[in-house]
């Protein structure tokens, strides 16, 4: 075969591992972010005139989050604006309306959180936490019999224990941030046990209590025990399972596989639809690269399709779950699941996930070479198809149907261990030129792990030791065939 030849046949088998390539890119320098101006929302400073905080409050607490990527954080910063101007009442009014009401954004997230979470921190347009405990301190003093006031002033002092702790690991904390923490995490914990003394019972009063819990590093069982009273009191509120599936990574206070087996448990005991949208929700939590390292694929990504599905269908579409998704599906390496949810994504993507534009970009432009290449073997598929339907074609199919498995024996046996618990039968759709070199191999189903393992090893060999498959030559070059292959256990 000629240099020019082999060339030609290197650039041809190369093009459907361009296509359909397991690994999905990433950002070269993965720690680069860029500003927040993907119509990222920022909380009005105290001071605004009023009829300027009171038409954002408005918007805020009416956002959509099936069509605005910054529904949730629009919300937590009109919650944080009522604060900063000493509109308690209407706070109490808010979170009660919340509780009773049991409400959801679009996209399942329960508004009760969101609640708490715009209360956890100072605005950023107005970052000083002193100020921000002393108007806590106020709303509680104004209403003394307020669970939602105590409740919020313990869910920001645990964060303002971490502020001074930072999130290093622990042997770089300095002696200062531990002492500080202590101190902060130890007033959350007295405020919400006073609160718990109350009449007036909230939901979140469990999941501030579970994070005091992990910064406490309370006992195992004691916390357990805790969770389970909290999924006793409000069984689908999922930030009990945030939290108990945090605490028992590794990192943390849990064992290898405990939290893996959390997760399917859960999803097991609460059952149907919202068993695999908790499952979603943990997975979801567990995602980010603040996890210490565990890896997402431990869990069942079939059942976290299963749960951001259930939870479309059953609470509508949420923009940054469906971001949430997109990012699950790169580290799953599932360009069909995230063509399919960058479609919903449009230009919406959320920085929270994404952590930069360019991480984003590059996904995009690994699932638009994914649905190229299903193009391309879509065209070709109909060319076998046709060749199939006549005399000579169903003569060459048949003789290369004998053939293949003895001259691919070698590529299954190197990739049988692959499969795992997956079905190990795959298609392969081979371009076959005149003199019955292989010029080109798509796999079908595209993420077959053997198929893809076989369909690599091939461009290997032909790479590495200039050793392309040959089988019969076909009735004329360029020829498309379709081989069935099945991997014996």
């Amino acid at each position: 075969m000629s240099t020019h030849h082999f060339h030609s046949l290197l650039v041809v088998l190369l093009l459907p591992l361009a296509m359909f390539s397991e690994d999905p890119p990433t950002a070269a320098d993965p720690t680069a972010t860029i500003s927040p101006k993907n119509g990222a929302s920022e909380c009005i400073a105290h001071g605004a005139q009023e009829p300027v905080w009171r038409s954002s409050v408005d918007d805020g607490l009416n956002a959509d989050a099936s069509v605005d990527i910054k529904a949730v954080n629009k919300y937590e910063c009109a919650v944080a604006s009522l604060l900063n101007h000493d509109e308690f009442d209407l706070l109490d009014q808010i979170a009660s309306q919340a509780r009773a009401t049991k409400s959801r954004f679009s996209g399942g997230k329960w508004k009760l959180s969101a609640f708490y979470k715009g209360l956890e921190h100072p605005p950023e347009a107005d970052p000083e936490w002193p100020d921000h405990i002393r108007k806590l301190e106020a709303w509680k003093s104004h209403n003394p019999e307020s669970v939602t006031a105590r409740i919020a002033l313990a869910v920001a002092y645990t964060a303002y224990g971490w502020e001074a702790r930072g999130e290093n690991t622990g042997d770089k904390v300095t002696e200062e941030g531990w002492h500080l923490f202590a101190d902060r995490t130890a007033v959350a914990s007295r405020i919400l046990k006073d609160a718990s003394a109350l009449k007036e019972k909230c939901p979140h009063w469990y999941a501030a209590m579970l994070q005091v819990a992990l910064a406490q590093g309370m006992d195992p069982a004691d916390e357990e025990s805790l969770f389970q009273q909290a999924i006793a009191f409000e069984p689908l509120y999922d930030p009990y399972y945030r939290a108990r599936a945090w605490f028992l990574l590794p990192i943390w206070y849990g064992e290898e596989g405990e939290t893996e087996d959390f997760a399917d448990k859960t999803a097991t005991r609460i059952g149907g639809q919202e068993g695999n949208i908790l499952y979603f929700e943990i997975a979801a939590q567990l995602a980010c690269s603040c996890n210490g390292g565990f890896d997402v694929k431990r869990l069942s990504w079939k059942r976290i399709q299963a749960g951001q599905a259930a939870q479309q269908k059953k609470y509508g579409v949420s923009l940054v779950k469906v971001n949430w998704l997109a990012k699950i599906a790169n580290s799953f390496s599932d360009p069909a699941v995230g063509l399919k949810a960058n479609a919903q994504i449009g230009e919406n993507w959320d920085e929270d996930t994404w952590k930069s534009r360019k991480i984003f970009d590059n996904f995009r432009s690994w699932v638009a070479n994914y649905s190229a290449g299903q193009k391309m073997m879509a065209d070709f598929s109909k060319l076998a198809k046709a060749n199939l339907e006549t005399a000579e074609g169903k003569q060459y199919n048949a003789a290369v149907a004998a053939e293949a498995p003895q001259k691919l024996a070698w590529f299954v046996e190197q990739c049988s261990s692959a499969a795992g618990d997956e079905p190990a039968s795959f298609d392969l759709l081979m371009s076959v030129q005149g003199d019955g070199i292989v010029l080109m191999t798509f796999v079908e189903p595209y993420n077959t792990k053997v198929g893809n393992c076989v369909q690599s090893k091939m461009v290997q060999e032909a790479v590495m030791r200039n050793s392309p498959l040959y089988l019969s030559p076909p009735p004329k070059p360029n020829y498309w065939v379709k081989v069935s292959m099945q991997v014996k256990p």
